[in-house]
């Protein structure tokens, strides 16, 4: 096992290449900040095993069955390029051309980035996160099905897939991220700025949240939307669901620094109706996290998404 002192985090050898990088277990690199040693593969895999599946799983597994959002092996590791004939076609295309967007620009930062993607579901887009040059990629989620298949799918990536409910306590002290993107998962979080100042805490100085494909409303909109969802998950014979998604409103990020890096409601995005999902950064951080990390009352204003206040 590689011995790691106290105080130097896992991507402290982030300038590593990626080659040398997959050679080095992720469980021997979690810290346990309570008992200063670290954990094993091993313990991760019996936390898992005993772990119960909580309500929101299995009602979340039957949603994806119900709608025919399960994919075989094959098909994921082709996401988001999907068979035209498939009924979310073009639900993957909005989705492919929000991921490239995202890759683009976080590729422009032009250095090794510590990324962590919560909700990432069966992994393509953490997989498609790792191809950046000496990108270093974690994806968490609840959903154990999925994650299986992440890890099975994209075992030649170095990828480091877990299956848990988010909690930063659960990467100690000394595991910290320079990325943290929710893509298609912010809906599930039932206070939108709780967890925003929860994965905060897993930043670096000068990290950043990004939160993609996921509907954003303003107040009226949101009850509506809300009133929709309950029918639809009625319906569908799980209505219980409802009561775990989540119908945020755009005013969730007041008062803390983000940027509408995409805007659908942006005049020229109206006008081509391609993409109905809005990008969100927040940060970067101005100083340590957990200690007024988000410099507050600021609204940037995108040259090709539009502002975030002009669309409410």
């Amino acid at each position: 096992m590689i011995g790691l002192k106290p105080g130097l985090h896992y991507y402290s050898i982030r300038w590593l290449k990626p080659t040398a990088i997959d050679k080095i277990k992720f469980g021997q690199l979690l810290y346990n900040y309570s008992t200063h040693k670290l954990k094993t593969a091993a313990s991760v895999t019996a936390s898992e095993d005993i772990s119960a599946k909580t309500e929101f799983e299995d009602l979340y597994l039957t949603v994806r069955r119900k709608e025919g959002r399960f994919y075989t092996d094959e098909q994921v590791s082709r996401l988001p390029e999907i068979d035209e004939i498939h009924p979310y076609f073009h639900e993957w295309q909005m989705r492919a051309r929000s991921a490239n967007r995202l890759i683009s620009y976080l590729q422009k930062k032009n250095r090794p980035l510590s990324i962590l993607e919560i909700g990432c579901g069966n992994g393509w887009l953490s997989a498609k996160m790792e191809e950046m040059d000496g990108a270093l990629v974690t994806g968490m989620d609840a959903n154990k099905p999925e994650i299986e298949q992440a890890r099975r799918v994209f075992k030649n990536s170095s990828v480091r897939f877990i299956y848990n409910t988010f909690n930063p306590e659960s990467f100690g002290n000394f595991v910290k991220f320079d990325v943290i993107v929710f893509a298609a998962s912010f809906q599930y979080f039932p206070s939108a700025r709780a967890i925003i100042d929860e994965a905060g805490k897993l930043l670096n100085a000068g990290g950043e949240i990004h939160i993609l494909d996921t509907h954003f409303y303003d107040t009226e909109q949101a009850k509506l939307s809300a009133g929709r969802s309950k029918n639809y998950y009625t319906t569908m014979g799980v209505a219980e669901m409802a009561g775990h998604y989540f119908h945020h409103s755009l005013n969730c990020f007041d008062g803390y620094d983000h940027k509408a890096m995409f805007n659908p409601k942006n005049w020229l995005n109206r006008i081509t109706k391609k993409d109905v999902f809005y990008w969100i950064r927040i940060g970067p951080t101005q100083t340590l996290p957990g200690r007024e990390g988000f410099k507050k009352n600021q609204i940037k204003v995108s040259p090709t998404g539009g502002d975030l206040e002009g669309a409410l």
